[in-house]
């Protein structure tokens, strides 16, 4: 994976919504309109069907819920900064103010190893704090991308 699955039209600050559901509906219609995924409802219904196995809320105020869909055209991080927290299941029981949303092709052979390659580049990029303070605190997406490139490994990504 490499930095191709970030980009600035993929990051949102200052998103406002009133709940969970809100805001992923929000970031899957961006997504379809960045042309990432062909169908939002067919992708959000992806998303909270793995919402529903498990939390999604890593704690420290940050959420990485993915989906895995046949609607994704291309394997994508979003990156969603609230203007204000809101309540999700979180590991530590704190709202959520920062949403990085995974958004792979499940049609692809290479799917899974896609996801884990894209979820431990972030999970290693969130083992630091100063990593999750540039991404509550991120005016400009250029911010929250500066904040997460440097973890992203060598590997091609689609």
């Amino acid at each position: 994976m490499n930095s191709e699955v970030l980009s600035p039209e993929l990051v949102w600050t200052d998103i406002q919504a009133a709940d969970k559901f809100e805001a992923l509906e929000l970031m899957s219609k961006r997504l379809q309109q960045q042309g990432i995924v062909s169908d939002a409802r067919v992708f959000l219904a992806d998303v909270l069907d793995r919402e529903a196995s498990g939390a999604t809320g890593i704690g420290n105020g940050v959420a990485i819920p993915h989906g895995k869909s046949s609607s994704v055209l291309k394997d994508r991080i979003a990156i969603g900064i609230l203007g204000k927290p809101i309540d999700w299941e979180t590991l530590d029981g704190r709202p959520v103010t920062t949403i990085l949303l995974f958004a792979v092709d499940s049609q692809r052979e290479t799917a899974y190893n896609t996801h884990l390659k894209m979820m431990a580049s972030v999970a290693q990029a969130l083992a630091h704090n100063s990593v999750i303070d540039s991404l509550t605190h991120a005016k400009a997406p250029a911010d929250a991308i500066n904040a997460l490139e440097p973890y992203l490994n060598k590997e091609n990504a689609s």
